[in-house]
Formats: structure tokens, sequence, C-alpha cells
């Protein structure tokens, strides 16, 4: 009982920011609020709301919006706080199967609640990591009780595993990437005699992603978004990856990201590396290290060396590193050197995720900020009506949160259309294929009420990505629209009567 509150004090500690900050602690909330709108409005995923991620997501955030509104972004951080709790409990769980007694996986879990703090505020959203992992986690629980043997019992613990799988990449696509390599540092270290049982089991695990996929596929398909929904989910996405990671990885900011990762983390690396190397002849233990290195991978594919990407590393990090944690801190000094550590790191993003406007951070979405939003919202909700559709031209979601209105087209954000690429302050324009003629599509046909420009405000890099650079978009809207207000260099253009 002691160690379940303890593990909720750092896990509350934390996430302070959750309830000091009421329009959320990244925008990548508001974008999956203002997406999970539209399907509870009557739309359909992928055909009038888009986005890359699968849909997983956001069919938990409109499972909240149901029960708590469809802008209720503190029910959205209560449930991922139980979701994240959840993981605890799994890690402490896989801790075991990996060979750990029950102090050290207790530790597990606790290490993973700290550092999976120490690192910006990002990592804390509600974003697609969280489940993705708790789905992940439970396959791998899973397919450790379901190896004993092929009995019938077995056969549907492997079926589950594959079930299991499956949801986890419909959070996060590269959730795949680590059940791969999980799964292939079990294979490696099976002998030629086991190698049948293990293929069997394998082609029945598939079997289960099988049928998630298949029913997902054709529910899109009754709703006459199959097309778009492989689109976004497998084309879009690649293309997104590959043009994301070779502007981004050559970016100076991905590498001071990843030394600061390194840092924050080091006495975490350091233990992993020690169990690894006393171990490595544990077959559970190959497996926890080869789902690491899927875990990294990922996070060197995207080419996005921040946030919650690295949410999988810490955990697998986690639970590799307690066992050495444990003897090493029983030596002398090594209670100061790493228990000390961890509490600084812990410490130190404490403050700054907490009091980011105190301590001088530079955040796009700091309190200044939010009161210049707060007076366009309020400015949205006098000039339209609770039914009315609006548009807003940038990467500032929390618009469609703070009016409590919802979208005017199925791009949520307008990186789609205006080719920005997300955290790398750039001029860079990469947009997507036939956007364009999308997002005018859409003008067209739902004739929101409101479009407001953020560029002037320079919000999320906007500022160099203008109306006037997108000529087509420019002159519809200079034609159907007059502009009534500049509050604080958002433009605000409402729809001519005629």
């Amino acid at each position: 009982m002691r160690f379940s509150l303890a593990v909720l004090f750092v896990l509350l500690l934390a996430r302070v920011c959750y309830w000091t900050e009421p329009y959320g602690v990244s925008v990548d909330e508001s974008t999956y609020l203002a997406i999970a709108e539209i399907p509870q409005a009557g739309g359909t995923l992928y055909l009038n709301a888009v986005d890359r991620k699968p849909p997983g997501l956001f069919w938990i955030y409109q499972m909240v919006g149901e029960v708590a509104g469809p802008w209720n972004i503190h029910a959205v951080h209560l449930l991922f706080l139980g979701f994240i709790l959840g993981l605890c409990l799994l890690v402490y769980r896989l801790s075991l199967r990996l060979g750990t007694s029950k102090q050290e996986a207790k530790l597990a879990a606790l290490l993973f609640a700290v550092f999976s703090s120490c690192f910006p505020r990002e990592i804390l959203s509600a974003n697609a990591e969280i489940p993705m992992l708790l789905f992940l986690g439970a396959a791998f629980l899973c397919f450790d009780r379901a190896q004993s043997s092929l009995s019938l019992r077995s056969m549907f613990g492997m079926l589950a595993v594959g079930i299991l799988g499956g949801l986890s990449v419909l959070c996060k696509q590269y959730a795949i990437l680590i059940l791969v390599f999980g799964f292939l540092g079990l294979y490696a270290t099976r002998s030629k005699g086991e190698l049948l049982s293990f293929g069997a089991r394998a082609l029945l695990a598939s079997a289960g992603g099988a049928i998630v996929f298949g029913a997902t596929y054709f529910y899109f398909k009754s709703q006459g978004a199959a097309d778009a929904f492989m689109y976004y989910f497998v084309r879009s996405g690649m293309e997104y990856v590959a043009a994301s990671r070779s502007i981004q990885n050559n970016a100076t900011s991905g590498l001071l990201a990843t030394l600061g990762m390194i840092a924050a983390w080091l006495p975490l690396w350091w233990t992993a590396f020690v169990r690894l190397k006393s171990q490595w002849n544990s077959r559970e233990i190959q497996s926890a290290a080869c789902a690491v290195v899927g875990a990294a991978l990922t996070i060197y594919l995207s080419g996005r060396y921040y946030t919650h990407y690295f949410l999988p590393l810490v955990m697998g990090l986690s639970l590799l590193a307690a066992p050495a944690w444990r003897l090493l801190s029983a030596k002398r000094f090594g209670a100061w050197t790493l228990s000390g550590y961890a509490a600084l790191s812990f410490g130190i993003f404490l403050v700054l995720n907490t009091f980011r406007d105190e301590v001088g951070v530079k955040a796009s979405f700091n309190q200044k900020r939010q009161h210049e939003l707060m007076d366009v919202a309020h400015q949205i909700k006098e000039l339209t009506a609770s039914t009315d559709r609006i548009v807003v031209w940038g990467m500032a979601s929390q618009l469609y949160v703070m009016s409590e209105r919802g979208s005017g087209s199925r791009f949520i954000f307008s990186d789609f259309v205006s080719g920005r690429q997300p955290g790398l302050a750039s001029e860079v324009s990469v947009p997507q294929r036939g956007a364009q003629e999308e997002f005018l599509d859409d003008l067209y046909r739902a004739q929101p009420k409101i479009i407001v420009d953020t560029s002037g405000a320079q919000l999320n890099d906007y500022g160099a990505f203008p109306f006037e650079r997108f000529p087509k978009i420019e002159s519809y809207i200079t034609r159907h629209y007059f502009k009534v207000a500049d509050a604080h260099g958002h433009q605000i253009w409402m729809r001519s009567p005629h």
C-alpha cells in the first residue's frame, strides 16, 4: 500500500501542470480533442478529420467526450493518469517475469514513474504512447504466460497476444517495431527443436493482429473511408517520416535534446547496461534489450528527438535497470549517486514543467500566449453560435477548445496544407499532395463562419506560412470573407453574408 501511494505521489507531483493549465500541457491534446469532436458531431475519421495517427487514440478521446463533454481536457488528463498508473503496474508484473524479486519489481515501477517525468512537459501529455504501451505491455505479459505448451489455452493466449499487439498499433504505428524487435530477441535464442513451436505461436499471434486490422478496415469501409484510412494510416505517415527525418535529424536541436535525455537519465542507462552485461544469457533479458532497441529506433526514424516519443524507451530501461540499481545502491556512495541523481533530475524537470514562465523557459504556449488566445476565443464566441464551424490557419488547435467551436475543415492543424515541419523553426515546406485542393473543398462545402489566421501572431512558426504564400487560398478568403478583427496578431475573418 505504501509503495502504491509513493508511486501515485510521484506521478501526481510531476503532473501538477495537468490542473494548473486549463487548456492542456501540449497542443497535441487540443488537436485530439478537436479531431474527436468531429465524429461526435456525425463526421467520419480520415474523411472529415485527418491525422496520420491510427484511430485508437481518437476513439479514446471520443469516448471521454461522450461521457464528459467534447472539450473536457481535465477528464482526459484524469483518464490518462489512470493509464500511467496502469503502466506502473505493468512494469511491476513484467519485471517479475524478467526474474526479479518483488522488491526489485517495485523499484522498476518507481523508476518508471520518476524517469518518465524527467523530460520536458510534452512527455507528460495525454498522447498515443501511453495506451500503446498499455497494450504492448499486456501483449508481452500474455506471451510469457502462453509459451509453456501448445495446449488449447496456450493457443488462445497467443491469439490474445496478437489482438493486444494489434490494438497497440491502432494507437501508434511504430508499436509494430517494438513488438517485432522484442519477439525477434526471443526467436533468436530458440534452439532448432523449439523453432517449429515458436513459429506456430507466431502464426497464431499474427492471426490475432489480422482480426484487429480486418475489423478496423471493414469498419471504415462501412463508413466509406477505407481508402482514406489506409492512406493516412500507412502512406501519408511514411511520406511524412521520410521528409521529417531527413530535415530534423540534421537539426542542432535534435542533438541537444538527445544529449539532454542521456544526461537526465544517466543512472538509468548505467544500471540497465550493468544488468545487460551480467545477465545477457537470459532469453527474457535479450528480448527486453531488443525491445529497447526497437523503441530507440522509432525515435531516430521519426526524427523527433523530444517529448512523448521517449516514453517507450524509459519503460524498457526501467525494466532492465532495477536489479542493478538495487545492487549498486547498496555499495558505498551508491545510494547517494543513484538516488541523489534521480531526485535532482526529477526536481529540475518538476520546476521547469510546473513553473516554466517563472523560470524563463521559452515556450510557444506560455501563460501570456494563453491569455492572448483566450481573448481571441472570446471574440470568436461573440461572433458565432455554438453550432457554427470555424477554421484555424496554423498550429493552434487550442482555439477550437477555448471557443468550443468545431472545425470546418478536415485539417484541424494546417501543416498538411502549409507543409510546415513540426518541431523545426524553419521556412521549409513539404505539403501533402492535394491537401491545398482538399482544404479549399472543405471551405466551399462547410462555409465556416470564421477563419482565424495565426501567422501574424508568429505562433508555432506560422509566421513563415502566411496566406500570401498560398495564392489560391488567399484568393478564396479575400473573395468570401472580410476581416473583422486583429487580436494579438491573430486576424479574424468572417464570411460575407452574400
